[in-house]
């Protein structure tokens, strides 16, 4: 397949939007600047997972050949139990489970780029 015909696929542009709502999630808490800017990490934290999950969902089929495949889902997982970290870290107030869930939230999207990146090299 072509670079072209990646560019055609919903899976690409759902998951894309996805990864950039992960970013902006990551963004919002590193500058701190808008008043309730904890409210708008998990909103677009939440909301990047769902574009995610959509575009897992938006598949032809799976090829669970493809490192890219094996990794994404893997992260995937990780991703919802990052979420779920999030709320019991905020809830229980734990400096620990706190630095836990920022480390491994931006392990998590570090590893998610190395995916994408698989992803679109299984274009070429």
């Amino acid at each position: 397949m072509a670079v072209q015909n990646l560019l055609t696929l919903p899976h690409f542009w759902v998951m894309l939007i996805g990864i950039i709502m992960l970013a902006l999630a990551i963004t919002v808490v590193v500058i701190h600047k808008p008043k309730q800017w904890f409210m708008i990490h998990k909103m677009l934290a939440i909301t990047g997972i769902i574009f995610i999950l959509i575009g897992v969902f938006v598949l032809s089929q799976l090829n669970l050949l493809l490192l890219h495949a094996i990794i994404g889902i893997i992260v995937i997982i990780w991703l919802i139990v990052e979420i779920i970290g999030g709320v019991f870290a905020t809830k229980n107030k734990d400096p620990t489970m706190r630095n836990v869930h920022i480390w491994m939230g931006r392990l998590i999207f570090l590893i998610a780029l190395v995916v994408v990146t698989f992803g679109i090299l299984a274009f070429f």
